[in-house]
């Protein structure tokens, strides 16, 4: 939908300018979708200060004398725009209820994982659930749990219908204990891989102890399928015990509407990775927000992987340390080249995305 708004933008811009009606029928046979109380730039109108008319016949939209569009409710019509010895360009218009919000929090717990969604049918996704051992030295002084606690109280949750524990590392499944103790948790997810620690065991006994099983999800599988909201599993895999556990990352794409969130765990683009895995899904994996991988060491965020994603925004959730080297100038390189802003929660603390399906915005802690 963004690429249909541009495109009919660029159009009006160029039949204004001149164009031949050729263009502007290409334009008419397309819609701009409008949300109610939203409001759209139409600066291209007043080229050259040539005058211009608006005329729409069912009275849905207004237009201010600065080149505004606003919508005032739902409905269908037709805005004919005439400029002074020109054609007239015609554009179907929709005007849709403002959709519900979707808010996505990247929790700052350090070098470690916790992403809460707050989706707009009222479910609540919580990926991973960690605690970050490099930045306290081994000694839980961090404010991981603190700050996990901060963002469900802030959103008044008590229910997390989808867990998803994208694979397993104490930096992305610390707190699953103490989420099954303080929380209704409705279905856990997993890739199926298994470990053989005290650890594993405490978090498989606490999802068992809540009533619940792991779900296993594989590639292509839908966790959420609701019209305009989707969640897909877009790259996983089963892997020995004794393997790298990062290999096996649930990495799963939000959509609702226009814009979506690629979340990846600690998938690189090594061979046998997650990062080759999903680009050879098929699966479209073109998103406005990248979560990076493995908190963008040297091996995550290849070339060919973020040429296929194209994020608008990149989050890293890292620490003040220097022992891991994350972030990795090599990674940090590659995502600049595909013109990323990049957010690491070092420097920002909790950052928050919110959007209706095609405006998004951003806030940071700090």
């Amino acid at each position: 939908m963004k690429k249909t708004l541009l495109l009919c933008l660029i159009l009006i811009l160029s039949f204004l300018m001149g164009c031949q009606k050729k263009y502007a029928m290409e334009c008419e046979a397309d819609h701009l979708y409008l949300m109610v109380g939203d409001h759209y730039s139409l600066e291209v109108y007043h080229p050259n200060n040539n005058p211009i008319t608006y005329r729409d016949p069912k009275g849905l939209i207004s237009i201010s004398n600065e080149g505004f569009i606003t919508a005032l409710i739902p409905g269908t019509t037709t805005l004919y725009i005439e400029a002074k010895e020109t054609q007239t360009i015609m554009i179907p218009i929709e005007v849709v209820e403002s959709p519900a919000p979707l808010t996505v929090h990247f929790v700052d717990v350090g070098q470690a994982d916790c992403i809460i969604a707050i989706l707009p049918n009222e479910e609540v996704l919580m990926i991973d659930c960690g605690l970050d051992y490099e930045s306290t030295m081994g000694n839980e002084n961090y404010p991981s749990w603190t700050n996990i606690q901060a963002v469900l109280s802030e959103e008044n949750i008590e229910v997390i219908d989808h867990l998803i524990i994208t694979h397993n590392h104490s930096d992305h499944y610390y707190y699953v204990p103490e989420i099954m103790s303080n929380y209704t948790v409705r279905h856990v997810y997993s890739s199926g891989t298994v470990r053989y620690n005290s650890q594993y065991l405490a978090i498989m006994r606490a999802i068992e102890n809540a009533g619940l099983s792991v779900e296993v999800v594989e590639t292509g599988d839908f966790i959420i399928d609701e019209g305009p909201l989707t969640l897909q599993v877009v790259g996983t895999q089963i892997v020995e015990a004794n393997d790298n556990m990062n290999y096996a990352s649930v990495m799963t794409k939000l959509s609702y509407y226009d814009r979506s969130f690629l979340f990846t765990g600690d998938a690189g683009f090594d061979a046998d990775d997650g990062e080759p895995i999903a680009l050879a899904s098929g699966i479209d994996l073109e998103s406005d927000v990248l979560k990076v991988g493995h908190h963008g060491s040297s091996y995550s965020s290849g070339a060919s992987f973020l040429q296929a994603v194209l994020p608008l925004y990149a989050v890293i959730t890292t620490a003040n340390i220097t022992s891991t080297g994350h972030p990795h100038w090599g990674a940090l390189n590659r995502l600049t080249a595909v013109n990323a802003t990049i957010l690491e929660t070092k420097d920002y603390g909790t950052i928050t995305f919110t959007t209706n399906g095609f405006t998004l915005t951003y806030e940071t802690e700090k």
